[in-house]
């Protein structure tokens, strides 16, 4: 889903389109499914739910933990900037090798903190 935001905001930029409203509604949804999308990896795991149940609570969880969700995102975004700037040819091979890694022990950690202090597991 994440890719599909990326390829509406590529060609939204390409094409110039003057609807800043739908830039700004389509930059907020996506935004929340990104951090939605922290949350639906540790319910599976956690939990015996069906699909839509997880996607749900996935969501409220999202919105429950927003501040959180946004500096965990923003702080992942930025130090993804600052090695593609600062290093751009070993920005590959950290990608590889450490960014996927950090990214997904980050998003683990708070979203199963979040998790184990709204439910009793």
């Amino acid at each position: 889903m994440t890719a599909v935001l990326y390829l509406y905001l590529t060609a939204f930029f390409f094409y110039s389109s003057t609807n800043i409203v739908m830039l700004c509604l389509t930059s907020m949804i996506g935004i929340i499914i990104s951090m939605a999308s922290f949350y639906v990896f540790p319910l599976i795991v956690t939990f015996d739910m069906p699909l839509k149940t997880v996607f749900k609570n996935s969501l409220l969880f999202a919105f429950i933990n927003l501040p959180q969700n946004l500096l965990v995102l923003i702080l992942l975004i930025l130090i993804n900037i600052f090695l593609m700037l600062k290093f751009p040819i070993w920005w590959i091979i950290l990608i590889v090798f450490f960014l996927i890694a950090f990214s997904s022990y980050t998003i683990n950690f708070v979203a199963w903190n979040a998790i184990s202090k709204h439910t009793e597991v």
